[in-house]
């Protein structure tokens, strides 16, 4: 009978101590998981030389000027002062004119970025703009791996002369990152 107590008692200890380990791992696992949450979901300005001015995410500006190189999470991200052109031959538009803007995104992070044209919504005076696919050219869309460099476009059927709102939300986010380009045509 003392032999079977010892057994138990054993038992127990090791069972406690199993789970004050889990518990542990499980608390450090947590901690780690929180702060890659909050470093993709910084959004801070670049400067020239390419240094990326941090701030925390209550202290981040979310607005920018278009052409500024933003950072958002390990992608740089730089929008170009939109251009207006006239539609290809055989396409419609509303506007009868197309902006484009030039998208450069360099993956600073890891691990690989998706950069998309579904990602950019353009608005005039609060209300959405459509985006245009009647261009010979593809719209911005490709995974960007670690260190490289992605270039592209995206178009949108709009008037001339215009206070434009350019938003970038990314689409595998973990939160509700949202960056605001502002500027005009």
């Amino acid at each position: 009978m003392k032999k079977f107590f010892k057994l138990v008692l054993g038992f127990i200890i090791a069972l406690v101590i199993l789970i004050i380990a889990m518990v542990a791992c499980t608390s450090f696992f947590a901690s780690e998981v929180d702060k890659e949450l909050k470093k993709s979901d910084s959004v801070s300005s670049v400067d020239s030389n390419g240094d990326s001015e941090s701030a925390d995410k209550e202290e981040a500006p979310k607005e920018f000027k278009l052409g500024e190189t933003v950072k958002v999470g390990d992608v740089q991200l730089t929008v170009s002062q939109a251009q207006n052109q006239s539609p290809d031959q055989y396409s419609e538009t509303k506007n009868n004119n197309v902006i484009v803007f030039d998208i450069t995104a360099v993956n600073k992070g890891t691990d690989s970025a998706f950069i998309d044209s579904t990602e950019f919504n353009l608005y005039i005076n609060n209300e959405k703009v459509e985006s245009y696919y009647g261009s010979d050219e593809m719209a911005i869309s490709d995974d960007l791996n670690k260190g490289k460099t992605l270039k592209g476009k995206i178009f949108f059927d709009a008037p001339k002369g215009q206070q434009l709102e350019l938003i970038y939300e990314p689409s595998f986010s973990w939160n509700d990152t949202e960056v605001v380009f502002k500027g005009s045509n």
